[in-house]
């Protein structure tokens, strides 16, 4: 321990340095004024390689108070570091490392994508270097899901590749085609086979009619560009076919799952952490999006 304290005008500002080696906590006993804190959580975030702890820990405090208690100024900055250490773990997980964010513990994915970004990817890396240099320390993945933006993404993705499919283009499994070309014949004519081969050649007559009806109500105060109507039309068609394209419920679950996946496997990577430190848990809806993402959430643990 080194301690240094400074007195002036009845103010007492002291800081101390402790090391502690290997310090380990016993059977937990109950006790009333026990301070209620995952105790080893945050022993587990402090110790390093060697299974040293080194703590800075500042007190200040009035010596004119009749209050004044030097035993409760140390217990109350030993409770506000392990608070601190415990609530926002992945900050001082960060510093280790030199990177001062609190983002450590997410990771985002484009909706109806299991690929990771380039960024999520270096975040990783960073994180795995920290986790070394805390061995008892274990890591916690869990996909996540977007009902809306990823059924969206992956409805969307699905009948793209319907309508290339049926254009005659040979796509590999899982490639996106890319948007599609509502000018195109070819994609006109394969959207116009699916609309049919779903709903029926009437229902698709029905359609066009009343969508000319339609157009014709609204009376544009210039005249139509060459080609807006067609283009119109094969929009609201793509629009209609969207509405309808089929999804299976557990195609969320199925794609938190491959995420999750993806996070282990690039943590685990060649240079990263040993498997057995890290580990997946059940996938979770994410109500809200991040920047557009679908947001995966990262949690520390004692490893055993």
């Amino acid at each position: 321990m080194d301690v240094q304290y400074k007195i002036k005008e009845s103010k007492l500002v002291g800081n101390h340095r402790i090391i502690l080696d290997k310090l380990t906590l016993g059977e937990k006993v109950e006790s009333p004024g026990a301070m209620n804190l995952p105790l080893d959580l945050a022993l587990a975030l402090m110790k390093d390689a060697d299974g040293k702890i080194d703590l800075g820990l500042p007190v200040s405090g009035d010596l004119d108070n009749p209050e004044f208690s030097y035993g409760h100024l140390i217990l109350k900055a030993i409770v506000n570091l392990f608070t601190k250490i415990i609530t926002a773990p992945f900050a001082i997980i960060g510093k280790l490392v030199g990177v001062e964010s609190e983002n450590l513990d997410s990771l985002g994915f484009e909706p109806g994508s299991v690929t990771l970004p380039a960024p999520e990817r270096e975040e990783l890396k960073q994180l795995a270097e920290a986790l070394k240099k805390r061995p008892n320390l274990k890591l916690d993945v869990q996909g996540c899901f977007n009902a809306k933006a990823d059924g969206d993404a992956i409805k969307s993705l699905s009948l793209r590749q319907s309508i290339a499919g049926h254009a005659g283009i040979q796509l590999k499994p899982e490639e996106d085609p890319g948007p599609i070309d509502f000018t195109d014949l070819k994609s006109q004519k394969a959207m116009e086979t699916l609309y049919k081969e779903r709903f029926s050649p009437d229902a698709l007559r029905q359609f066009k009619k009343q969508l000319k009806e339609s157009a014709a109500e609204k009376k544009p105060p210039t005249p139509a560009k060459e080609g807006d109507a067609d283009l119109e039309l094969y929009q609201k068609i793509y629009d209609r076919l969207l509405e309808s394209e089929p999804m299976e419920e557990a195609k969320m679950t199925e794609t938190a799952r491959q995420r999750a996946d993806a996070i282990l496997l690039e943590v685990t990577g060649p240079g990263g952490l040993e498997a057995s430190r890290v580990s997946t848990l059940e996938p979770a809806a994410a109500q809200d999006l991040k920047d557009g993402m679908v947001v995966c959430k990262l949690n520390l643990g004692v490893a055993k």
